[in-house]
């Protein structure tokens, strides 16, 4: 009988380390390439614990973490309304932005549509629960 073990790397996609420099500190992006989530520091974060890990960035730089946590990523809705997404084991590293696998959100069923906004061109990316309502808007 033959077994395979597997280790699932963390890792965060270089294009969002590079844009990070221009983006407003402590914003949240959604990264398509992403296997684990990433927060800039400990803001909204609960059951913060230590932790050895190794993120890999775009597939060569290496960025240690050493810790985790729990993090409540909140976004407020054009009507207003906070919507809220808890998201676990969060890795905590110094990026200066908070990042979000699209993973998180299809694995509670949403759907990640991108398209350029029809006015500007530049990316929108929705995140829409399978009733059609939107969670997340977020523009580039």
């Amino acid at each position: 009988m033959n077994f395979c073990f597997t280790h699932k790397v963390d890792e965060i996609s270089d294009k969002v380390l590079k844009l990070a420099p221009d983006l407003p500190p402590g914003c949240t992006v959604i990264d398509g390439a992403a296997t684990c989530a990433v927060a800039c520091d400990t803001t909204d974060c609960i059951n913060i614990r230590s932790a050895e890990i190794t993120i890999r960035v775009g597939g060569s730089q290496r960025v240690s973490c050493t810790k985790i946590a729990d993090k409540i990523f909140r976004q407020e809705t054009l009507g207003g309304e906070v919507k809220s997404i808890c998201i676990k084991n969060v890795r905590i590293c110094s990026f200066g932005v908070n990042i979000l696998p699209e993973d998180a959100f299809l694995a509670k069923g949403a759907t990640v549509l991108k398209a350029p906004d029809p006015v500007t061109g530049k990316p929108i990316c929705k995140v829409v629960l399978e009733d059609g309502t939107i969670i997340s808007q977020c523009k580039q």
